[in-house]
């Protein structure tokens, strides 16, 4: 078993998705850990969930009880451009939903900066902490920002909110523009106004910052869509470590382990 945590930062470090079964088990060799004949990608995915609750952790157990929710309207999409931030998870149905995660590993230096873009673009905002960490979580973040708490043991990780979010009432026109592509721009545009306005962007026209935000969250789910039900019908075939990297990429995992 892992001796050190010099080792357990040396294995964690060196994983990566696409590396080969025989690579992963050399690096476990090199950190003193016995697979006992078990698949190697297996035994880090474990190591992980037991040991390092790390952010890449948190977000796979925080999406993980909405991948089986085929039916449902909402898209959770990693990563989110957000103004001069990227939302570690982010909702996207009749809601936009964006969730900062902050684990007992990471610093707090940079939170009021992204609590800001997120609040100024998205209808909701969630910070994420561990439970330990809720008093800090609270004098730090704005009252219309909610708070969800965590705790970690074993390979299970449990969620609470503990202040609900309010919605984001003036939101900036601009840096929702500012985060979609030239495409999308286009696309946020109906048929009807543009035959109406042939050289109209999104932000030059007539529409009122609620059809704006709905045009938005249109566009933000049609981008993440494909990416979200890949890793749906894929779940099973998935390890956690792995959902944002089969996210981004939409790889047979057959292909890849």
């Amino acid at each position: 078993m892992l001796s050190s945590k010099t080792e357990l930062q040396h294995l964690f470090a060196n994983y990566s998705t696409l590396k080969t079964s025989n690579v992963l088990e050399q690096l476990l060799e090199e950190c003193c850990v016995d697979t006992k004949g078990r698949n190697p990608r297996e035994v880090i995915n474990d190591l992980y969930f037991d040991l390092y609750p790390n952010e890449t952790v948190v977000k796979a157990s925080f999406v993980q009880k909405a991948l089986p929710l085929k039916k449902a309207n909402s898209v959770y999409a990693f990563e989110v451009p957000a103004g001069n931030s990227r939302a570690d998870v982010c909702r996207i149905g009749r809601l936009s939903t964006a969730y900062e995660i902050k684990t007992e590993y990471d610093s707090f230096t940079r939170l009021e900066t992204q609590l800001r873009d997120y609040l100024s673009i998205f209808d909701l905002c969630y910070l994420v902490v561990p439970r330990a960490q809720l008093t800090k979580a609270v004098n730090l973040s704005p009252p219309t920002c909610g708070i969800i708490t965590y705790t970690h043991h074993r390979r299970s990780i449990a969620f609470c909110t503990k202040r609900k979010a309010l919605p984001t009432k003036d939101k900036n026109v601009q840096k929702q523009i500012n985060s979609l592509s030239q495409s999308e721009l286009h696309k946020a545009l109906s048929s009807t106004q543009a035959e109406k306005q042939p050289g109209a962007t999104l932000g030059n026209t007539t529409q009122s910052p609620t059809d704006l935000n709905r045009s938005f969250k249109r566009i933000l789910k049609q981008r993440y869509e494909q990416r979200w039900r890949f890793l749906q019908e894929h779940q099973a075939e998935i390890l956690p470590i792995d959902y944002e990297w089969f996210f981004f990429n939409n790889i047979d995992p057959s292909k890849v382990y």
